[in-house]
């Protein structure tokens, strides 16, 4: 039992074990794990604007796009097959540094001392944590059945699970480092407990190694059928990979833009200017949860038409920052709640970013008889590096203000 031969489009042979619901609710808590933590970093938006300044958000996005991307490119170039063993080990080893890069965070909250080297640190931390736990967690959920469906699941929930979290937290604290360090460790617990039902996975029935080409770097390596099938793939995923660096950097360079919007259109308003970054930020969480459910129902899509809605948000995405930037909209135009526009304006894009971002994954796919619920794992990293590039972009791109 194993895979097909790389190239075919034939589908992966699954084992039984996914069928099992308990077992599926355990690999969406893993894949929702992954990013619940940076979601918290990301909805504290208003804490660190306050203490670094606008730029704060730019800053923690490059420390953690920049590890996370690298250590994607570098598990993605790996020139062997790792057994499945060694890949549960390494991916319980990034679930570990995440938590201690949390609890440093969550202490020097608690102590109100938080220097920026330090929030860099363990942003950058994080991310080389995110890297690994998002591609080897997704190459484990392929060993199962229904286990790339739940892994995706719980990844889309993460976003949603973040807005509830932060909300209920803030209903209680009102004290910025507070809200800050209950949502974090609320969020680290959920880790935690992911990490234990990804231990539990070593002794799953049915579970086996990985094929012989498994990521890109292994087909790269192994020359005939499976190099040149690489390289096809890479040929033919250009235009699916540039519509997904195009979604994800827009939407990247909004959610880092939000605290320059923020100043913006609240004028003169401090308070105004602190609160809607992270409003921002929430009203973004919830379209993105929305959009990958509405894109994953939408399973025909046709890559020139992706293309031609993508370059129109990225023109929209782009000039609408500016405008918002550089404070030009009358406020009559905001029906005079700067607030309420300024959360239509992130999540009504980050809707439509991740809405493009799904149909252009089911093209991908589909292009090699494989689909989002049982993918292609070479694919899946080819458009996840496109992804991380376009996010890496969209945050060096916002240092511009």
């Amino acid at each position: 039992p194993g895979y097909p031969v790389v190239g075919t489009a034939k589908e992966p042979l699954l084992g039984d074990a996914g069928d099992d619901m308990f077992f599926r609710l355990r690999l969406g808590l893993i894949g929702l794990a992954t990013s619940v933590c940076w979601n918290q970093v990301m909805l504290n938006a208003g804490l660190w604007v306050s203490l670094f300044g606008k730029s704060a958000l730019s800053h923690a996005g490059m420390s953690q796009g920049i590890m996370c991307g690298v250590v994607m490119f570098l598990l993605t170039g790996l020139p062997r097959s790792l057994p499945f063993a060694k890949q549960l080990t390494i991916t319980v080893a990034g679930f570990a540094l995440m938590i201690v890069c949390t609890i440093g965070l969550v202490l020097a909250l608690w102590f109100r001392c938080v220097p920026q080297w330090l929030f860099l640190l363990a942003v950058a931390g994080s991310g080389v944590a995110s890297g690994v736990v998002q591609n080897r967690g997704a190459a484990i959920s392929t060993n199962f059945a229904g286990g790339p469906g739940a892994f995706l699941l719980g990844e889309a929930s993460a976003p949603l699970l973040g807005v509830c979290l932060f909300t209920v937290v803030g209903r209680f604290a009102h004290d910025l480092y507070t809200i800050a360090a209950v949502a974090l460790s609320i969020a680290n617990c959920t880790v935690a407990v992911a990490l234990l039902a990804l231990w539990q996975l070593r002794g799953a029935p049915h579970a086996f190694d990985q094929p012989p080409c498994s990521t890109l770097g292994t087909c790269i390596a192994n020359p005939g059928p499976n190099r040149e099938y690489a390289r096809r793939r890479l040929l033919e995923l250009v235009g699916n990979s540039i519509v997904s660096f195009a979604a994800v950097f827009v939407w990247v360079f909004v959610l880092c833009s939000s605290p320059f919007i923020a100043s913006g259109i609240c004028r003169r308003g401090k308070a105004c200017s602190l609160t809607l970054p992270g409003l921002m930020v929430s009203a973004a969480n919830l379209a993105a949860f929305c959009g990958r459910l509405g894109g994953l129902r939408f399973s025909r899509a046709r890559l020139p038409l992706l293309t031609i809605e993508t370059v129109l948000l990225a023109g929209l995405g782009c000039a609408g920052v500016r405008i918002l930037v550089v404070g030009s909209v009358p406020l009559e135009a905001m029906y005079a709640s700067p607030v309420l526009f300024g959360m239509a304006f992130s999540g009504g894009l980050t809707l439509w970013c991740n809405f493009i971002l799904m149909r252009n994954d089911h093209n991908a796919q589909s292009t090699c008889g494989h689909s989002v619920l049982a993918p292609c794992q070479l694919t899946s990293q080819i458009m996840w590096i496109s992804m991380q590039s376009g996010a890496i972009g969209g945050t060096i791109i916002s240092e511009v203000w």
